[in-house]
């Protein structure tokens, strides 16, 4: 069974996120759970949802930890509560982060200029 949900679904699912996340955190894993990154949210993380889409406002940078690949992207709360967890490929993927590469080099500088979650 497949459910639709409406934008308005859509946007509200979306935006009970928003509250979850702000001040916290988003990880860059490898495919073994490794920690390769910790870039701070801003709080607000995101404004309210539009036309079924959250833009993040901006993410801290910071200096990779290890070398790896990034596989996943986890996004954790202030309080330290998985909020959640998507998939990390390079720009030609069809991950929900898209990387200029997935290869992190420690003390090497990651930035993320842009993030947007859509609901399907």
């Amino acid at each position: 069974m497949i459910v639709n949900l409406s934008e308005d679904a859509g946007n509200a699912t979306l935006n009970a996120l928003v509250p979850m996340m702000g001040g916290g955190r988003l990880e860059l894993l490898t495919s073994d759970g490794k920690g390769l990154v910790v870039l701070p949210l801003s709080d607000p993380a995101a404004e309210r949802a539009i036309g079924g889409e959250l833009e993040f406002n901006q993410i801290g940078e910071s200096n990779a930890i290890l070398m790896g690949h990034a596989k996943v992207g986890r996004i954790v709360g202030p309080d330290g509560t998985d909020v959640l967890s998507v998939d990390v490929g390079d720009e030609k993927s069809n991950a929900v982060i898209k990387l200029t590469t997935t290869k992190l080099y420690r003390g090497g500088r990651v930035q993320i200029t842009s993030f947007r979650l859509r609901m399907p």
